[in-house]
């Protein structure tokens, strides 16, 4: 993924030498495996591999170091991922350091994104259930997060899909479009990829929506 945001810069952006960040994976990057070791094991090796080839990239990053270079406008892209919690269990992924930290679970449960059952929302959502209510006000808040860091004519290409919640379509891809312009950004591209062989999944296909910082 450095590799293709960094060559896509390039080719069709013009930017000769793009400045990438990439998001950790979990809280306070792992805490040096404490929250978990995606950071050490997955992501870490890959950057340092870009670094190798050439790649101008930071991380991973903590979203607070995000956020300190974010008022800097240093990031052309920002690489992160957006949760998916109708396919991962983000609580019960972290059970093992919560149980090592003397933590109750249920008392941060309810502050995951995509965990929440209520609080209080900025536009009404007709029907939909209040978890993906939720979900969708914390998936725009980490839109305007990106939108923060990226400096002025940086880009976000986000991959999103729409899955089936109680045998209803959730329009997760419309939504985010909406967020990203209501936020600031400006579409360019949105592209449809069905999933082959995806007849029995949530989720089957995924829009790439790519957008502008102004």
């Amino acid at each position: 993924t450095i590799r293709i945001t960094h060559t896509t810069l390039r080719k069709y952006f013009a930017l000769k030498k793009p400045e990438l960040a990439v998001a950790a994976l979990n809280p306070h990057a792992g805490e040096g495996g404490i929250f978990g070791n995606e950071e050490e094991k997955i992501i870490d090796p890959a950057i340092r591999k870009a670094r190798e080839e050439g790649i101008n990239v930071l991380g991973p990053c903590a979203s607070d170091t995000l956020f300190f270079y974010a008022a800097r406008g240093k990031f052309d892209a920002v690489i992160t991922s957006p949760p998916y919690y109708f396919s991962i269990d983000y609580v019960g992924k972290d059970k093992i350091a919560y149980d090592y930290l003397g933590i109750d679970m249920k008392k941060v449960e309810s502050k995951y994104l995509g965990m929440k059952n209520n609080g209080e929302l900025s536009r009404p959502y007709g029907k939909l259930p209040a978890k993906v209510a939720m979900y969708y006000e914390d998936l725009k808040k980490s839109i305007e997060n990106i939108f923060w860091t990226l400096k002025p004519k940086g880009k976000l290409a986000i991959i999103v899909g729409d899955s089936t919640v109680g045998g209803r379509k959730i329009p997760t891809t419309m939504m985010t479009k909406n967020f990203c312009e209501e936020v600031g950004f400006k579409l360019e591209k949105l592209i449809f990829n069905p999933l082959l062989g995806a007849r029995n999944r949530a989720i089957r296909g995924e829009s790439i929506i790519i957008c502008e910082k102004p």
